[in-house]
């Protein structure tokens, strides 16, 4: 009986000396390996039926990170790619990977232009186009919610657009559709995009203004730049690898611990760490932040007059056309 009782150890002493059972030391570490592979299992299904997770192989794994969505356009500078459709993994929350439809025309919507529906055009920068944010949730989409199955919002907004590019495009390209309102989105950093003829390494359209207050338009057909590759990001690697997008790419339960542990660990960031203070007035002066400079420069004053030229001309133009003009401006922590 006593031996037994040894041969079912793991450890035991046997004429003074200590010993290990190997082979129960096996055995047991195969019950445990079992059991815990049972319990991730079970897991893996609770999590897959009550809370499924985003798995990270389910964007396209040719665009590791976010492709290049505009190409060089004579009129504009640049303008969105058409049928065009990416879905980049973004590391942004419990829905990490975004779809980004433009149609045949190089609008952002997954939908083609629908002439039996009142119009509503959008117009704007990356705000109003959606950079990095699905195609379920740009402004467009949720007015098109709002609005109802007898109208259309058709998003002609284009990252990096000053209200120059966006007012031209509209021209271009929103005015045939003869829609019932044009919805402008402006932001602080269209005051600097209009008084340069080369942003982001690529020539663009440039207006001045007239001795009598009317626009002229130069810099047209805009030349094309020997540096616009560098303008978007190069092809980066996958943000993750090896074991890790392995198991992001197939296991509910691996992506919601990590996800769980992320928020744990910002939460515990946020309660023992001090908010960082910003001194907006010295630390923002690339032009980007113009509408909270207590000195205005020449070249503010000057686009600030622009603007509103712009502005004038694009209100003017909706009005002889019928349409009703929306200006949006589109705050941000700084300037509320």
């Amino acid at each position: 009986m006593q031996e037994t009782n040894i041969k079912q150890k793991i450890v035991y002493i046997e004429n003074g000396n200590l010993k290990i059972n190997k082979r129960q030391l096996k055995i047991r570490a195969a019950v445990i390996f079992i059991v815990l592979l049972a319990a991730y299992f079970i897991g893996e299904v609770a999590v897959r039926v009550l809370a499924p997770q985003e798995l990270y192989n389910r964007h396209d794994p040719s665009h590791p990170s976010y492709p290049k969505e505009v190409e060089y356009d004579r009129d504009l500078g640049w303008s969105t790619v058409k049928s065009y459709k990416a879905q980049p993994y973004t590391k942004q929350g419990r829905h990490p990977i975004v779809t980004i439809t433009h149609n045949s025309q190089g609008y952002r919507m997954a939908n083609e232009v629908d002439g039996s529906k009142k119009k509503i055009v959008m117009s704007g920068d990356s705000l109003v186009y959606g950079f990095w944010v699905d195609d379920s949730k740009v402004m467009s989409a949720k007015l098109n919610e709002m609005l109802g199955s007898g109208y259309q919002a058709i998003n002609l907004g284009v990252g990096g657009y000053g209200t120059d590019q966006a007012f031209l495009r509209f021209i271009m390209e929103g005015l045939q559709y003869k829609p019932k309102a044009v919805v402008h989105g402006f932001f602080t950093n269209d005051f600097s995009n209009i008084v340069s003829e080369y942003q982001y390494n690529i020539f663009k359209p440039i207006f001045s203004v007239s001795e009598n207050g009317s626009l002229i338009l130069k810099n047209v057909p805009v030349p094309l730049s020997k540096d616009i590759e560098k303008s978007y990001p190069r092809a980066r690697e996958h943000s993750v690898k090896g074991f890790e997008r392995a198991m992001r790419s197939w296991s509910h339960l691996y992506v919601l611990y990590k996800n769980k542990k992320s928020a744990i660990k910002s939460k515990i960031s946020h309660i023992f760490s001090s908010p960082k203070k910003i001194d907006y007035f010295n630390d923002y002066k690339d032009g980007e932040m113009w509408a909270i400079e207590k000195d205005y420069t020449d070249v503010m004053k000057y686009s600030f007059y622009l603007n509103s030229r712009i502005l004038k001309a694009y209100n003017d133009l909706a009005e002889s056309s019928n349409i009703t003009f929306v200006l949006v401006l589109i705050a941000d922590r700084i300037s509320v």
